[in-house]
This record gives structure tokens, sequence and C-alpha cells, in this order.
């Protein structure tokens, strides 16, 4: 029986992977961007220290290697990489040489909306799996199936149709080539590996959990108030109401340290997009003390501010509600949680000095 050696690369090993990563690339040429020569890449990888505890891990390595030309000329010397940048870098251009393809087929349609379209897809799909706790999306043949429904207009509509008749006729047909790429079975075939009969899956497990995040985390920051000129309670008044419907709100966490790690890194993130997930993280924390319907939202926001090792020390978190949240080794000195619901919340090695568990409920 075979063994599969899953022990982190020693530094000679990783040398020894890219000696044999760009044989390969040169006789493949699956890369037309790499022609990197192995001096190159040691003194390329010299510029980034912070890549060489990921090379450890031999699908990062792999991972490294393929974007770092391209990484070195977007980071400057001695930049302090996240492994959240590297599977963006990775991602995007994965996605681009898959669009390339795809526009040379589709001349009509602009590379940008493609590439827009797997992104959407892939951070959906990615999302889902995390809902379901499956890596694995299974094609459903019925879908597809031809289904006898009545393409007569109601009464009612006929007339509206006619009208709008001519003018749809010519949008119809983007459409259909639009759908004919990206319906079901045929995105699958660029943005998953099949795995089996109808079976399909992300390149890797760690892809899923980016995807997923990146869904979570911009589901967050997009929202913006209708209003121009608004004081902070007025915005968390109108933010509040926005939070049940987060995808952070449907399931705890826990289970998925991964695409905590990948949230809590875009924290500390310089790309200014990122600007407003922390503080928004702390507004889902204190919309928790008005609602019941926001506490998974609440938990998950704590996990990835502890996950962040973000300073939570001072706060007064009175009534919040946070059951199942992660605070191990958490910085909460000083910290009110007076009448907070803190059910089966961790709390292993936090540093809890002069924090108030007055009337706090900790069952579990």
């Amino acid at each position: 029986m075979s063994v599969i050696d899953l022990r982190p690369f020693s530094k000679k090993r990783i040398n020894q992977y890219i000696d044999k990563f760009m044989k390969m690339n040169k006789k493949s040429k699956w890369n037309e961007n790499l022609s990197w020569t192995t001096q190159q890449y040691a003194a390329a990888l010299k510029k980034y220290p912070s890549l060489y505890k990921m090379m450890e891990e031999p699908f990062l390595l792999r991972m490294i290697l393929t974007i770092l030309p391209s990484f070195s000329k977007q980071y400057p010397l001695a930049t302090k990489i996240s492994k959240a940048q590297v599977y963006e870098a990775f991602n995007k251009q994965w996605i681009d040489s898959r669009v390339k393809k795809i526009a040379n087929q589709l001349k009509e349609m602009h590379p940008q909306k493609i590439k827009f379209a797997f992104q959407q897809y892939c951070q959906e799909l990615a999302f889902e799996m995390f809902i379901q706790g499956n890596q694995t999306a299974i094609e459903n043949d019925k879908e597809y199936k031809k289904i006898n429904i009545c393409t007569k207009p109601d009464p009612t509509i006929e007339m509206e149709i006619k009208c709008v008749e001519k003018k749809s006729k010519n949008m119809n047909l983007t459409q259909n080539v639009w759908e004919r790429y990206f319906n079901g079975d045929s995105i699958a075939k660029y943005v998953l590996r099949r795995v089996g009969d109808n079976e399909y899956q992300f390149l890797h497990k760690s892809c899923q959990e980016y995807y997923a995040s990146q869904k979570i985390i911009f589901d967050i920051i997009s929202w913006t108030s209708d209003m121009i000129d608004i004081d902070d309670q007025e915005f968390q008044k109108q933010f509040e109401q926005y939070i049940p419907n987060l995808s952070i709100n449907c399931k705890l966490l826990n289970e998925e340290i991964g695409i905590i790690q990948f949230i809590a890194e875009r924290i500390h993130d310089t790309n200014k997009i990122y600007t407003n997930l922390e503080s928004r993280l702390f507004r889902i924390i204190k919309a928790s003390k008005n609602s019941e319907h926001i506490n998974i939202a609440a938990a998950n926001a704590i996990t990835i501010l502890n996950s962040a090792n973000v300073n939570m020390n001072d706060k007064d978190w009175s009534n919040i509600k946070i059951p199942g949240a992660i605070l191990d080794r958490a910085f909460l000195e000083g910290t009110n949680f007076t009448n907070a619901n803190l059910d089966n919340v961790h709390f292993v090695q936090a540093c809890l000095n002069k924090a108030n568990f007055t009337n706090a409920s900790m069952k579990g």
C-alpha cells in the first residue's frame, strides 16, 4: 500500500520542488509567464521572508511559485505577505487564464464581465459548500431534462409581451451565449475539478475556504447607507437592519478554521477595500445587544476578531449575545459582559483580569 507523505517540506525538498516545477513548466509550457530561473526564484523569495513558512505546505508552495513573478512586481521588498493575499493573487491569475480562453470564444462579451461571473460563482458555490458541510458539489441530471410548460401568455400580459418582444430579441441572443458558458454544467468545467460522475470539487479545500471567506467579507463591507450626511448612531441603526441577512449570520464558523483565518487576515490587509471590515465586525457584536436574530453573526464576528489578535480590552459588551464564540487567548481585560449571553463560549487561556460577568449566562 502506498503512503502519502504530508509532512511539511524541508528547505532541501523546497529547492528540489522548485527545480522540478521549473522543468515541468518548461516542458509543458502550461504557463508562458513562468520563465524564471532558479536563481531568480531564490532572489525573489529572500525579499519576502513571510512566504518561507507557507512554502512548507506542498500546495501553497506550488501556488507561490506560480504567482511569484507577478507578485514581486506588485509588492515592495520585505512586505509582509498574508496567506489571503497569496490566494487572492493565485485565484486571480487562475481565473484570468480561464477568462482568456472563454473570451476567445465570446468575442462579444467583455473579459471583465466573464471574470466577475467566475468570481461570483466561486464565492456562492464555496459558501454553499460551507453551509452544507460538503466539499463536493453534485450535479443533478434532472435539472437539465426538458420540462413541459405552457408558453402561451396569460391574457392580462399578452399585450405587454408583444410590445417588448421586438426590443428583447437582440438581448436574447447575447443571453443565450452567456447561458451556454455559464449555466450549471458548462461553468463547472472551468472552475471545478471533476471527481466522479456529476461530482465536482474546488482545486483544493483551501480554495473553497478562500472563496467562502470572500463572500462573507464582501457581504459585510459592501453595504452603504442611502443617506449622505449620517451620524454614527443612525449609521449603526441602519446597519443593524441589514445584519440578519448577512452570510456571516447563517452558520457558526467554528469548524472552519481556514475560513476564519482568511477573514482575520483581511482585517490587517492594507488594501483600502477592507478598511471598514474590523469596525463592522465590532458593529455586529454591538447590534446583538438589541436583537435575538443575529447571535450567530455576533459570535462569528468576535471569533474572527480574536483570531486576528485584535485587542478587545475595556469594551462595554453588556447584553451582547455571542453563544458558541471562540475567545481562546483573547484580550478581554476590563471588558463588561454584564447580562451577556455567553453560552458555550470558549475562554481557554483568555486574559480576563477585571472582566465583569455579572448575571451573564455561561451555560455549557
